[in-house]
């Protein structure tokens, strides 16, 4: 049972290995003009606004949060409730 997957496997092998040496490019492109820069500054200023806004965002939240959370303890504590 091992021997027939392991000669199962190297068949397949065998018959892939032309297709994996047909797949390659045929060498180094030709000499040229080297690619282009990438334009990484293009967009920068949109995205560290965003990144401005998103944290304010964050940090408004978290202090509405926290203070909601204060003044539910405030309120559970003054407010006894009578028997």
């Amino acid at each position: 049972m091992y021997a027939d997957k392991t000669k199962l496997l190297a068949l397949y092998f065998l018959l892939q290995l032309p297709l994996s040496v047909f797949a390659q490019g045929g060498g180094p492109p030709p000499p040229g003009l080297p690619n282009p820069p990438l334009p990484i500054d293009t967009y920068s200023t949109i995205l560290l606004v965003a990144g401005l806004l998103l944290g304010l965002i964050v940090i408004i939240s978290r202090r509405k949060l926290k203070t909601s959370l204060y003044c539910s303890k405030i309120n559970s504590r003054t407010i006894k409730p009578t028997l």
